[in-house]
């Protein structure tokens, strides 16, 4: 902008991203309201106006390699975003992949007609399509942010990884892969979770060495901060995030298992809730079924899988195959009682014989019978938190001794187990 550098240093040296999220956090109304002025005004506004300032450009992403021939030479791109990308693309229709193309291809037109195809897309597509391809444009975006997180190591004594405001899944599925960063590089782990939904982790698991509750290196500690706040993360978050691509799944559940010993109040509380279920050991088939904001409300993070999917998958693992018996036992983990209801009528329609098994969540709130939402749960009080908390992990262990386990594998749930 030719402006000199000193005041604007000055200017910016106080200066701290937002990490609040106003999209999530409004009211639906206004988000509409203000999705309408952008759509009917949007073609005059900075992003389109100068696009060549814009640093993250959608409409010309990767996205264009999912739903173009491929290339002679492709650009490197990572996995998970190719696959982001892939799902959106297999959900279009002729009309709309022509139009998609045709959008990548209007660099030279005026920002007019770019503009109104852009429209011409937005309109075509449906309201679970525009979910899909923006959870690829943040997937690719997270992916970029982990490609530049390059830290040294030898740089640290230890990891410091901060417990938030997440699901339990979410957290713990993070904390094992900053466990595995720490285990092969030689530094210590230490658990943060004064500001943790769930309470203190070490209430629930007998974790140490690999998880500490205290950093061993007070007054020397060189810390690599490991924290998530929203949409906004610290470089170490996003080296982690980086190494746990690289590590193979077999090789995280086996140091997973080592830090996977409950206390003894967290066994007392599982042993109570699942002998109510009297399921028997090893000859059930489990299936979890996540509902609330993991797929509904602007927190949703995949797209909804029917119960009548669902039941397909489990009835056909109940089936009989050479060295193995049916099962007559479906035990169902859900968030949401509505969905173990209907799954439970679906199943017993089409096989009676069948017995199906699942928690009536009577202790439950009654807002979250009908599926998690992170808010509400996060704003019950602590006892409250910790008895649900001893539930899921209760579904757990449901799910870990099933003889096979129907999941998605969207769902951090299905991978603890």
């Amino acid at each position: 902008l030719g402006l000199p550098r000193a005041p604007l240093e000055r200017a910016f040296a106080k200066f701290r991203p937002s990490s609040k999220n106003a999209a999530e956090e409004m009211p639906a109304g206004i988000l509409r309201e203000i999705q309408d002025l952008e759509r009917s005004r949007g073609g005059r506004w900075f992003p389109v106006a100068y696009p060549a300032n814009c640093l993250f450009d959608p409409s010309r992403s990767v996205a264009a390699e999912a739903l173009s021939e491929p290339s002679a030479s492709p650009a490197p791109v990572d996995d998970a975003t190719r696959d982001a990308f892939a799902k959106f693309a297999g959900e279009l229709t002729e009309d709309q992949r022509r139009a998609w193309i045709d959008l990548q291809g209007s660099g030279s037109i005026s920002e007019e007609e770019r503009s109104a195809k852009v429209k011409l897309l937005q309109a075509m597509l449906s309201e679970d399509q525009n979910f899909l391809l923006r959870k690829a444009l943040l997937v690719q975006q997270s992916a970029q942010a982990a490609s530049g997180a390059d830290v040294d190591p030898t740089a640290y004594t230890c990891v410091h990884m901060w417990l938030g405001g997440c699901g339990f899944g979410s957290e713990v599925n993070n904390l094992l892969s900053a466990m595995v960063f720490c285990a092969q590089s030689g530094l210590d782990c230490v658990v943060e979770d004064d500001a943790w939904n769930a309470g203190r982790l070490h209430s629930y698991l007998e974790a140490e060495p690999l998880l500490l509750q205290r950093c061993p290196h007070a007054g020397r500690c060189r810390m690599l901060q490991v924290k998530r706040d929203k949409r906004t993360a610290t470089v170490g978050w996003f080296a982690i995030c980086r190494h746990a691509k690289t590590v193979r799944f077999e090789a995280k559940a086996a140091l997973s298992r080592k830090a996977w010993r409950y206390t003894e109040e967290t066994q007392r509380a599982i042993r109570q809730l699942n002998s109510e279920l009297r399921l028997p050991p090893g000859e059930f088939v489990a299936v979890q079924i996540r509902r609330g904001d993991k797929v509904a409300g602007l927190r949703r993070e995949t797209l909804r899988v029917t119960v009548a999917d669902y039941a397909d998958a489990v009835l056909a693992q109940c089936e009989a195959l050479p060295g193995r018996p049916a099962s007559a036992v479906v035990a169902v983990c859900t968030d949401d009682l509505g969905a173990a209801e209907e799954i439970a009528a679906e199943i017993r329609r089409r096989r009676p014989r069948i017995s199906v098994r699942f928690r009536t969540r009577r202790d439950c709130p009654q807002q979250l019978r009908a599926g998690h939402w992170q808010a509400e749960w996060n704003a019950l009080p602590e006892a409250q938190r910790r008895q649900l908390t001893h539930e899921f992990l209760a579904d757990l262990e449901v799910m870990k001794e099933a003889r096979v386990l129907v999941c998605t594998h969207s769902s951090n749930v299905g991978r603890l187990a």
